[in-house]
């Protein structure tokens, strides 16, 4: 065991801030089990003596003199070897068992110790930062036994504060500045590169973004992505350790890492999924019939007699896991959805979109959709240069000659209308009833309490005549949070008036979120996802929605405009002439 120590310690794949960083974690665990706190004492006090240390840790471990150090006696010692070979300990397994890895960041609330978060987690199902901030906003914690109102309120603002700091890059930046880094390594006739960590899996916020390079090293890495810094827009590039990191011009940081061949599949698995799912493909490796070297070692030799990552689930007895599901076990999958075949939500000149109707379309239709839902904002959106009555009537005139001038790809004519404060439309009946279909949006009146934010929203998505209800928290990633409503009442009511939820794909908002969406899911709504674009290029920010999409399990039948265009369109033609009877009865009345 100690000369594997040794060995580890010479690829550097095991130092000693790992090991602290294991002891924290360990000690964070038992806390939350309600362990005795001499022990989490020793634990801390020993992961602050690791990173101080100038001589690795291995090292001691090899001469015997771990356990002269001070405080160690023959538990930590023993934990502190395990972990020296292989990247964790028995000790460690066992506390992460039956506990969810994100109640650690629960404790980073200031004011809230181990036995508040036990009791948030045990009492109130509460195992997240946004669950905290949601069940605060809702007024939940409020209820729940030795909290109260006073100490919500300072929860929340506390809560606020983090989710505030744990800023990261959205991941269409993300998934852009990769491609910027791709290009130069292909410039430079360098290796295979490949997009990993939580970009790949589709995270929303990426607080890492890595990209893997096959069988090339840090400096010429380097050296190609220096000479290429000024195509990709990058301030600095410099090695870090074994990463080359390029800075980007606005303090966007990517990490390129270089893999042997040998490690290519092991390294394409460990940097996608996240620790929970990873930990439990080491757990099913080192289970298999003949494994001897370890956990983390077990799943590397299934790795290595692998080509592909699907030998490697193939091997463990799993179905493949997509890389956007690789968020803890995965041992049952939904069928992976497909995509779209065409999308709504697209503005123009005649609002606030900087492009045509033909221009919007004929990129649609390069884009490979085989329809294009026009959506301009309506009169409430002064701001956007929203159409009253009269310039949306206008409009579908130009949408008939679009029609004509643009082939293989059907143009679809509706309004991205506003949702007043009690609920109402911007527009009357008889207007939208021209249309062939309505998104309704909030764009105004965030502050409304949750009871009447549900209301308002209840009431649109009941309207005969509302298609979509469009990006429906309003929030905008990294810089707005968005209202807070009853989901589950909000999806209830729109699925008993046959109205779709929609997933914005544009960048800044993806929303609905795939927490929310899976919810949304489970009470009953189906969806649409859409672009939200602006701008011909924005036509493509549809593929972020259909990540989300997957994150989120939705399958083709839930969506919208997954169907095909004669479908799509007998669909949009059937539903109006029904929206069209409920009105005419309820005028009857």
């Amino acid at each position: 065991m100690l000369a594997r120590a040794a060995s580890y310690a010479t690829c550097g794949i095991v130092d000693n801030a790992s090991v602290a960083r294991a002891f924290d974690e360990l000690a964070d665990l038992l806390e939350l089990k309600g362990e005795s706190p001499f022990k989490l004492k020793a634990y801390r006090d020993f992961a602050e003596q690791a990173r101080g240390l100038v001589e690795p840790l291995s090292a001691l471990a090899l001469r015997g003199e771990l356990i002269a150090m001070p405080g160690v006696g023959k538990a930590i010692a023993t934990k502190t070897a395990e972990l020296l070979v292989s990247g964790t300990c028995d000790a460690l397994e066992r506390a992460r068992l039956g506990v969810p890895p994100s109640l650690r960041d629960l404790l980073r609330v200031p004011g809230l110790g181990a036995k508040s978060v036990r009791a948030l987690w045990q009492g109130g199902g509460i195992t997240t930062l946004g669950d905290l901030l949601r069940a605060c906003e809702h007024g939940r914690v409020a209820a729940m036994a030795g909290f109260g109102a006073k100490k919500q309120e300072k929860i929340l603002d506390a809560v606020r504060a983090l989710l505030d700091d744990d800023r990261g890059m959205l991941l269409g930046a993300a998934l852009e500045a990769a491609a910027r880094i791709t290009k130069a390594l292909r410039r430079g006739k360098l290796g295979r590169a490949f997009v990993a960590g939580e970009a790949r899996r589709g995270v929303e916020i990426v607080k890492t973004l890595l990209v893997l390079v096959q069988g090339v090293e840090s400096p010429d890495i380097a050296v190609a992505l220096d000479a290429a810094k000024d195509v990709m827009g990058a301030r600095a590039v410099e090695i870090e350790g074994s990463d080359v990191v390029v800075t980007f011009a606005g303090g966007e940081r990517a990490y390129v890492r270089g893999v042997p061949d040998a490690k290519w599949t092991f390294a394409r698995i460990t940097t996608t999924g996240n620790d929970e799912h990873l930990r439990w493909l080491e757990q099913r490796a080192a289970a298999m019939p003949g494994a001897t070297s370890g956990v983390e070692g077990a799943l590397e030799a299934v790795c290595a007699r692998a080509r592909r990552e699907e030998d490697v689930y193939a091997a463990l007895g799993l179905p493949y896991a997509p890389p956007e599901s690789r968020e803890g076990p995965t041992l049952t999958l939904p069928e992976r959805f497909a995509g779209v075949r065409g999308i709504f939500h697209v503005h123009t000149d005649w609002s606030d979109g900087t492009a045509s109707i033909v221009d919007m379309a004929r990129e649609a239709a390069k884009a490979g959709f085989s329809y294009i839902g026009i959506s301009d904002h309506t009169q409430a959106a002064i701001y956007a240069n929203g159409l009253d009555p009269k310039r949306l009537l206008d409009q579908a005139a130009a949408v008939a000659i679009a029609r004509r001038e643009v082939h293989g790809i059907a143009i679809l004519h509706g309004t991205e209308c506003d949702i007043l404060e009690d609920g109402t439309l911007d527009l009357d009946d008889a207007t939208l009833s021209q249309l062939d279909f309505v998104i309704a949006s909030v764009h105004t009146a965030f502050a409304l309490t949750h009871e009447q934010m549900t209301a308002r929203i209840v009431r649109a998505v009941s309207h005969p005549l509302v298609t979509i209800l469009g990006h429906p928290t309003g929030r905008l990633l990294l810089a707005r949070r968005g209202y807070t409503f009853d989901v589950e009442a909000v999806a209830r009511a729109a699925a008993a008036n046959d109205t779709y939820l929609e997933i914005n794909a544009n960048p800044q908002r993806l929303d609905l979120s795939d927490v929310m969406v899976r919810r949304a899911a489970a009470a009953g709504a189906s969806f649409a996802i859409d672009p939200d674009a602006h701008a011909p290029r924005g036509v493509l920010d549809t593929e972020l929605g259909v990540t989300l999409a997957r994150r989120a399990g939705v399958v083709s039948a839930q969506v919208l405009n997954a169907r095909e265009r004669e479908d799509l369109v007998a669909t949009l033609a059937a539903r109006k002439e029904r929206a069209l009877g409920r009105l005419a009865h309820l005028a009857a009345r």
